[in-house]
């Protein structure tokens, strides 16, 4: 019986490296390939494996029956008291600096919440809290390397189940506890980490905002007892009431970060006017508009002139004119509409006024997941392609999962990767993610996800003011120009100060795919646009500040010489394709 019993705990074993039924840790091919390889040598997994467990990880997590009872658990997960670790577990703080606190709350942890060696740890298939376990942990190859190692100790590469609060999954730092004081309690959350080699390992545990997935106690309906609970999803159709209610907040408090900008260049642009599906020019009266950025892909789009009546659209388009309305907006600008693509002289008058198109939308629509125009915007008119949320049952409690946070979303999806996507988020104040998952919600000042409720937060109750002098922290994903230049004054020069600001816009946007090798400046036009207007007051050559014209000459490539774009000089960073 005990030889039977083993035989299936094989079969049914989860393996965290390859993400496949079968075997544990210890027992994959490429387990015992990185354990030959030297500590500092670096593991490099096969392109192909990395493709397959991100797709494994992120959006093909296992379905949840959340019915399921104590007694189906394995022997170790019923055990596990999981559902005490949400109210006696310590989450890590970066504000305490009590002697001992660090070293307190790590054996904590390794007390109440280590699943023990990673290599050898058995997650089952057929136990629901296991594979709620396996799908909410994905280990990076920094993870992998330290579980592999021969050189590790016996106290590295375990798998630790780590609470956190809630509000951690969309705010980056973790000093907000200092300014909380008083305004909890808070909701708590469990995530899966690795412990690293790193004596400073509590840092790494650290990280619940670059964690893949969390799980948290879902309260009863009209509690109120935590701030930041977490929310179930409807995968069948998003909250449109919620996300209305996140731009209205947004437009009472963040005035100055977050208010769309005015530009006369907004009289020269079209529209398209959803309620009656016509191309039309800007109102002569100023309107509110939002503007759609998506991955085009092989779609093919037509051009279209003012008064024509719109056909059927790709998927995408069509999609983003619904959730138009039903945020009871008019106008929406989408770039394949919007600028007639066959007409060179007016494709390049519009790309200069980009700037001031995603600047002065009073939102901006981004379909994260689709890989062309006609993938649609999950849960507008179609479930297909979502991704619902983990759930499970556990001693009369409800756990759900609290869905990858934004920066893992925007990370992992096609959208991140094309240049001309680059621009467009980082000039929108305000912009709308449509996932897999759920909607999350960004401005220049915070950010929001329909799985966590903000209703009560004192954070999100801040204007951009009260934010900046309590909290000095930006929203998570990095995509606005305030995120990645920062606020403030700077100590350096003002010379060097925006070499930097540049140098650092280049370095992002050379990371991205250009699939039109004369679009390499024009991707990241709108960008240099908002430079001039706010630090250089001279023009750009091919790119390069003239201001700053000798030590913009200094870059260099991070990998290898790439290929040539002909088009541009070669002392341009324009004139190669690749990253520096």
């Amino acid at each position: 019986m005990g030889s039977e019993e083993s035989t299936t705990k094989k079969s049914s074993s989860l393996c965290l490296v390859c993400r496949q039924v079968g075997h544990i840790v210890h027992s994959c091919p490429y387990f015992l390939q990185g354990s030959r390889q030297d500590k500092h040598s670096g593991l490099k997994l096969p392109t192909a494996l990395e493709t397959a467990r991100t797709v494994a990880a992120f959006d093909n997590p296992h379905s949840l029956d959340t019915t399921s009872i104590p007694q189906s658990l394995c022997k170790r997960c019923k055990s596990l008291d999981v559902l005490h670790a949400f109210t006696r577990s310590v989450p890590f703080t970066l504000d305490d600096k009590s002697p001992g606190h660090s070293d307190r709350a790590k054996k904590k942890v390794l007390r109440m919440h280590s699943f023990g060696p990673v290599s050898t740890l058995e997650l089952l298939d057929t136990c629901p809290l296991c594979r709620l376990i396996f799908d909410i942990t994905y280990l990076t190859e920094e993870d992998i390397l330290d579980v592999t190692s021969p050189l590790r100790n016996p106290t590295e590469g375990q798998l630790l189940l780590v609470p956190a609060w809630t509000l951690n999954r969309i705010e980056r730092e973790l000093r907000w506890p200092g300014y909380a004081k008083g305004k909890g309690p808070f909701a708590r959350c469990l995530y899966t980490a690795v412990k690293p080699a790193s004596d400073d390992w509590s840092w790494g545990l650290s990280l619940v905002d670059w964690a893949m997935d969390a799980v948290a106690l879902v309260e009863p309906r009209g509690s109120g007892t935590t701030t930041m609970g977490v929310k179930e999803v409807n995968s069948q159709s998003v909250n449109y009431d919620m996300l209305g209610g996140w731009l209205r907040r947004c437009d009472k408090l963040h005035h100055r970060t977050c208010r769309p900008a005015w530009s006369e260049a907004l009289r020269n642009i079209k529209l398209v006017d959803v309620a009656t599906r016509t191309i039309v020019n800007y109102p002569a009266q100023h309107r509110d508009y939002i503007a759609l950025s998506y991955v085009w892909g092989p779609v093919v789009q037509p051009s279209y002139s003012v008064g024509d009546v719109l056909p059927d659209l790709p998927t995408t388009i069509e999609d983003a004119m619904v959730v138009t309305l039903k945020l009871e907006k008019r106008y929406l600008w989408v770039d394949s509409l919007c600028i007639n693509q066959s007409d060179t002289e007016e494709k390049l008058l519009q790309i200069g006024y980009m700037s001031a198109i995603y600047g002065g939308a009073w939102a901006t629509i981004i379909a994260m997941s689709g890989t062309a125009a006609d993938s649609g915007l999950p849960r507008v008119r179609t479930s297909v392609g979502v991704i619902p949320q983990l759930s499970l049952e556990l001693g009369g409690k409800k756990l759900v999962s609290v869905m990858p946070t934004l920066s893992r979303q925007v990370s992992l999806s096609p959208w991140v990767k094309r240049a001309w996507t680059f621009q467009e988020g980082m000039l929108s104040p305000r912009r709308l993610f449509f996932t897999n998952h759920q909607v999350y919600f960004e401005c220049n000042s915070s950010q929001s996800c329909e799985s966590l409720d903000d209703s009560g937060s004192p954070f999100h109750s801040l204007s951009d003011e009260q934010r900046q002098t309590f909290l000095d922290k930006l929203p998570e994903s990095g995509l606005s120009l305030e995120n990645v230049l920062g606020r403030g004054g700077d100590d350096q020069a003002q010379g060097d100060a925006a070499i930097l600001k540049y140098m650092k816009l280049v370095y992002t946007y050379t990371s991205k795919k250009v699939t039109n090798d004369g679009d390499s400046v024009h991707a990241f036009s709108a960008v240099l646009t908002r430079l001039q207007e706010t630090t250089y007051k001279q023009d750009f050559l091919y790119g390069l500040p003239l201001e700053e014209l000798p030590r913009a000459l200094l870059w260099t490539h991070i990998t290898e010489v790439p290929r040539r774009r002909a088009e541009f000089p070669a002392w341009s960073w324009a004139g190669w394709e690749g990253w520096v």
